[in-house]
């Protein structure tokens, strides 16, 4: 009894570390949750062990609309019609203030809290921030989705500038567009350079998301007139403005990466002082030579990036040098993200420039269907590929990248018993790759020689024949006796430390480097192609493990609407003398339908991995 109450008192701390509050449908429900909670805390003597609290969701839209009795209780609005009124600032702000106070009060509880994590679209209230700078010395702010709802309004509201050059600031998430749907313009860009400039002084991560305006008519005639000026926050000079000092970058969405953009954020920031650089916004050869021959990064440990050969109007020939020198130029990393264009070329030098030091690498190869060389033609890992980061990275811990299905040969399985003489590697995600981009831009053929009634002599997408259609199945079937094949093939050869998890997923198997897909083969490939995911026991000398399929539930409803569609179209005979009878027949080819059986989707179970 006395060692289970030790147990207990130790886990006290881990337990209630991270708190977190999702909205409720009134503030009375919000309140009594916030209660309880601070009783649960209370008897447990665990409010000194509070260190985070993450706030996620919004506010009900009746707590701050004028004709709800909720907000009528809290403000007194004069009704001169009995019509509807459309909320203003005022009535937001107010309601926001009402809702969000019992989280406000919970603060002031806390004697320890270090973070708290704004995971809302409403605005920050007023009221929590009071509290975190009146009772609060050391609590850091992270806002996931800032936006400044008085960019538009002639003075800037009082509650972004609170916000904004906040102390207690440390990171932010800012969605730009450059223009909004309505043509208006969107200046929050300009105003989060400005607040890493100085504005906010102990700021040091910033996420910057492009997003794409929605095409409308508006934003059409907008696009013939230059963006004008952001005015800048009301009181706010430039002649304050200092190069921020970040620790944290990141440059997301769908954008390009220049030699101007990097150059603008190298006079916004001191990359010098960047522990954390994310670049997924399509990083081209020229921003890449800029970048190796102009940067600093001598404190850079981790980088997330997505390479694009912007070979659109011509080739590039020195892509991949320019890549090189880039990789060349950079300190040992710990962390590494890898995207986009890559070549093997690429791929092997930054492995063996940065794989003694590495700890979490994730590779994810893709080729825009615009290149002029690759067009959608990713690379493809070799077990040269393979032997190399065996060899390169002995550190590697966690390991995302994309393996290519070969239905179980000798040439596949190798890549997995590579995996398992990686001594540090515990965690593993594996895309299993069945896409086959060649088949409509070469003469290629499938893996193997075309069985019989598979002689290829029937088009179906293009160059897409049946033999195609046959392998892709294959590839694609997943089930947990293969998530327990390729577990047991990697474990059995493990040296270091043993494997904890492995999730593989199945993806690409109606890509066959066309645009066209039928949807009657992805009625097919989507319920072949599954995630599972295998655990490895918690104790060290237990060797079990379990497998779950992920997202089976959303698998299973999606499999029950098909099968009535399904059910409909067989019965109207429409599948007679179609694509889709080729689909079923060369379904039942490879799996013939059992006996009892209600369909085909429980005719079918992956294909064996060759013996090694």
């Amino acid at each position: 009894m006395a060692t289970c109450r030790r147990c207990h008192s130790a886990g006290l701390p881990k337990l209630f570390r991270n708190l977190k509050i999702t909205p409720k449908a009134t503030q009375t429900l919000l309140r009594s949750d916030v209660d309880k909670l601070l009783g649960v805390l209370g008897s447990a003597q665990s409010l000194a062990h509070v260190r985070s609290v993450t706030i996620c969701g919004s506010m009900p839209e009746a707590t701050f609309h004028p004709s709800s009795q909720t907000h009528q209780t809290f403000i007194n609005t004069a009704n001169t019609s009995n019509l509807p009124r459309i909320p203003t600032q005022q009535d937001y702000y107010a309601g926001l203030e009402y809702y969000w106070d019992a989280v406000a009060k919970l603060f002031q509880t806390l004697p320890y809290p270090t973070d708290v994590i704004w995971d809302s679209v409403d605005a920050f209230p007023a009221c929590l921030l009071n509290v975190i700078h009146r009772h609060t010395s050391h609590c850091r702010i992270h806002i996931r989705k800032l936006k400044f709802r008085s960019l538009r309004l002639e003075v800037t509201h009082e509650r972004d500038l609170a916000l904004v050059s906040s102390p207690h600031l440390h990171s932010i998430c800012v969605t730009w567009s450059g223009r909004y749907s309505s043509g208006d313009d969107d200046h929050h860009y300009e105003a989060a350079v400005r607040v890493l400039q100085g504005l906010a002084p102990n700021l040091k991560e910033v996420r910057m998301m492009y997003r794409r305006p929605p095409a409308s008519p508006a934003l059409f005639r907008a696009m013939v007139t230059p963006r004008q000026p952001w005015k800048g926050f009301t009181g706010v000079g430039d002649e304050d403005a200092r190069q921020g000092a970040l620790e944290s970058l990141a440059l997301l969405g769908e954008t390009r990466a220049t030699p101007r953009i990097l150059e603008e954020w190298a006079n916004y920031t001191d990359f010098e002082l960047l522990r954390h650089l994310t670049l997924m916004i399509q990083v081209s050869g020229g921003a890449l030579r800029w970048a190796s021959s102009n940067l600093s990064l001598p404190n850079l440990k981790e980088l997330r990036i997505s390479l694009d050969r912007d070979d659109v109007q011509e080739k590039r020939p020195g892509f991949a040098d320019d890549a090189i020198a880039f990789f060349d130029s950079l300190p040992p990393l710990t962390t590494l993200d890898l995207s986009g264009a890559l070549e093997q070329k690429i791929l092997q030098h930054v492995l063996r420039q940065h794989g003694a030091t590495l700890k979490n690498l994730t590779i994810t190869p893709y080729e825009s269907k615009y290149s002029t060389t690759k067009r959608n033609l990713p690379l493809v890992l070799t077990n040269e590929d393979f032997d190399v980061l065996q060899s390169s990275c002995p550190n590697v811990m966690k390991l995302k990248l994309p393996v290519k299905r070969r239905k179980g040969n000798a040439s596949e399985v190798a890549i997995y018993q590579a995996l398992g003489r990686m001594k540090s590697l515990t965690d593993i995600y594996l895309t299993l790759d069945c896409s086959a981009p060649w088949v409509t831009q070469s003469n290629e053929g499938s893996d193997g020689p075309a069985n019989v009634g598979f002689d290829g002599r029937t088009s179906i997408l293009g160059n897409v024949k049946p033999h195609h259609i046959r392998d892709s199945m294959i590839n694609c079937a997943t089930d947990a006796l293969l998530a327990e094949a390729i577990w047991r093939t990697i474990s059995e050869g493990k040296t270091g430390y043993p494997v904890h998890t492995l999730t593989i997923k199945s993806r690409g198997g109606t890509d066959f480097g066309s645009a066209m897909v039928d949807t009657a083969l992805s009625d097919y490939i989507d319920h072949l192609s599954r995630s599972y995911k295998v655990s490895r026991a918690v104790r060290d000398d237990d060797n079990t493990f379990s497998i779950v399929e992920e997202d089976r539930v959303r698998r299973e409803e999606r499999d029950d609407r098909v099968r009535l569609i399904e059910i409909a179209r067989d019965e109207s005979g429409h599948m007679d003398g179609s694509t889709m009878a080729i689909y079923r027949k060369t379904f039942e080819a490879i799996w013939p339908k059992k006996e009892g059986s209600r369909d085909w989707r429980d005719d079918w179970q992956s294909f064996p991995l060759c013996p090694a």
